[in-house]
């Protein structure tokens, strides 16, 4: 049947003829029963208040907020709806004598039935009957699916794999669905610009004037910061803001009102159109999942609250570090000039003894404090990703003794014994950040000369080649030159107090001191073995506390030996 008279006829005698009705319909069926043959519902259920009818059950998937009011004013006039997840079968209207089996279809925005197939032999009637009562057992109270919805605890998922369906539905849900709030997370930096060249900053702009708050997270990208800042700026009642990344996602999140989200893949991210740069659109309905991107977004924008707050602190303390540098050296030049007067030869002869202690001492303590500024100055600088590591080949020689002499005052006053090894058959030179070694070298020895007795303290320094420890086992790095060592490692050993077996994991931390009440004098800084493994691990190298030795301190660090 497809003659809408022979249609209509066929529904009035199919209903005044029945003693049961089971519908499967979808909810596009209930709307189109509900304009064209509710009347029909309302006949069977007066027959049913009479008891000359068994009653209207129908089966259907409730999935959308919008549909509820319609579904209430089935239930309200006494009519048993159950939901099932999805309907998979046909539509069809089954009494005990008769089904009509239909096609639905939506043509643009409205729903037709096309046609009715009607069958009324005992093998159909029986086939659907097993159906629809299958189903039926699988199906929950309508009114519980309704509590659900109301609360906002369901979930639709609907993929569109057409780039103008995409686009079409985007505009849709973008420019005419959003109540409140539409919230972006751009794929990329590209999407950004896109949006720019579409003019759609412009129209995201003029639904701040119906009071929807639009706010934007853009990935960050270092190098066209400026070009964003300049385009932001032009959209004052957008809240923008760009979140650190090391990947660009390329799928971008539309978040509608708590409600709906839209994911939007970029297939090609270089195209300044949309339909050529879009993929598919998946499209999430649901109070539920909104709120689970929702948190995803409210994350990101508060770790760029974060993040703008530490740059500003980051820069606070730069300003204040560069001010307390500039504060605490500028007394000590004149202090440090007058005592390396006071300390010349020619004027010492008239101090006594204990003078020459107390100014020896104020030159040292002076030392010490250039020393402290320059290694918070140091680690600052690290932190913040300042400083630059220069390597080029020096002679390993010239390294060690630049140190040895800077330090030979220190090893005279206490009267310690220096012993340096060096492989003859070694190479003469290294590729490194000479000063930097140097820094590593000076920080270690500084560190041995403090804890070894006087008189009696011993220091050996060794530099050997050696194969690399780091590499697996069997692994040929040179198929020319198997054996050629891939690495310098280092040794600073001494005969001094050792280091508690406790704290052999702190060792390389920051402000960590040896600083027990029977050693306290041994408390420095606590900055000297931190920067040591910040200078090695920047040019590739490893430090470490040798845990078997037993007759003090010895550390190790490697350079990789590479040009």
């Amino acid at each position: 049947m497809q003659d809408e008279r022979e249609l209509s006829n066929k529904l009035k005698s199919f209903y005044k003829n029945s003693n049961d009705l089971k519908f499967c319909f979808s909810i596009e069926g209930i709307k189109l029963t509900y304009n064209d043959i509710f009347i029909y519902h309302r006949e069977i259920l007066d027959r049913y208040k009479n008891g000359k009818h068994k009653g209207i059950k129908w089966i259907t998937s409730l999935n959308n907020k919008k549909d509820v009011e319609l579904v209430k004013l089935y239930i309200n006039d006494g009519i048993e709806i159950r939901h099932v997840k999805d309907l998979f079968t046909n539509s069809f209207i089954l009494s005990d004598k008769e089904i009509l089996l239909s096609t639905i279809k939506k043509k643009e925005k409205e729903t037709i039935v096309t046609n009715f197939l009607s069958r009324n032999d005992k093998i159909y009637l029986n086939y659907y009957n097993a159906i629809f009562e299958d189903l039926w057992k699988e199906g929950i109270n309508i009114n519980e699916k309704i509590t659900d919805i109301e609360a906002g605890h369901y979930v639709n998922v609907k993929i569109i794999l057409n780039p103008k369906e995409s686009l079409k539905i985007i505009n849709e849900f973008v420019y005419k669905k959003t109540k409140k709030e539409l919230l972006l997370i751009l794929s990329s930096t590209n999407a950004f610009f896109r949006i720019e060249n579409n003019n759609d900053f412009v129209s995201l702009e003029k639904l701040t004037d119906q009071r929807i708050a639009v706010k934007v997270l853009i990935p960050e990208k270092k190098e066209l910061k400026y070009k964003i800042k300049q385009i932001k700026m032009k959209y004052s009642k957008i809240e923008f803001r760009e979140f650190n990344t090391y990947h660009e996602p390329f799928i971008g999140i539309i978040i509608i009102d708590r409600e709906n989200v839209l994911l939007i893949e970029i297939k090609d991210d270089i195209k300044k159109d949309y339909i050529n740069s879009l993929g598919l659109t998946i499209i999430i309905e649901g109070n539920s999942a909104a709120l689970s991107y929702f948190s995803i977004f409210e994350s990101l924008w508060k770790q760029t609250e974060l993040y703008l707050q530490l740059q500003r602190n980051d820069l606070y303390k730069s300003e204040f570090l560069s001010m307390l540098s500039h504060e605490l050296k500028t007394p000590l030049v004149p202090i440090k000039g007058y005592t390396e007067m006071l300390l010349k030869p020619h004027l010492l002869g008239d101090l006594n003894n204990n003078q020459v202690k107390a100014i020896q001492s104020i030159y040292r303590n002076i030392e010490n404090l250039e020393s402290l500024i320059q290694n918070i100055l140091y680690i600052y600088s690290l932190e913040s990703k300042k400083t630059t590591i220069t390597k080029k080949n020096i002679k390993i020689n010239k390294i060690l003794d630049d140190v040895i002499n800077d330090l030979k005052p220190s090893f005279e006053q206490k009267n310690i014994s220096v012993v340096s090894e060096i492989n003859a058959k070694i190479s003469n030179t290294i590729y490194c950040d000479a000063k930097r070694i140097e820094q590593v070298l000076f920080n270690l020895i500084i560190n041995s000369i403090d804890f070894v007795p006087k008189d009696i303290g011993k220091i050996t320094i060794s530099i050997k080649e050696k194969e690399n420890l780091f590499s697996e086992k069997g692994t040929n790095h040179n198929d020319n030159k198997k054996d050629e060592p891939l690495y310098w490692e280092f040794t600073i050993k001494d005969n001094g107090i050792g280091v508690p077996i406790d704290k052999f994991d702190l060792l390389f931390t920051k402000f960590y001191m040896i600083n027990t009440s029977a050693n306290r004098k041994f408390g420095g800084s606590g900055l000297g073995l931190a920067i040591c493994k910040d200078i090695v691990e920047a040019h590739g190298g490893k430090i470490w506390l040798d845990k078997n030795y037993k007759n003090g301190t010895s550390i190790k660090f490697t350079i990789p030996k590479s040009t």
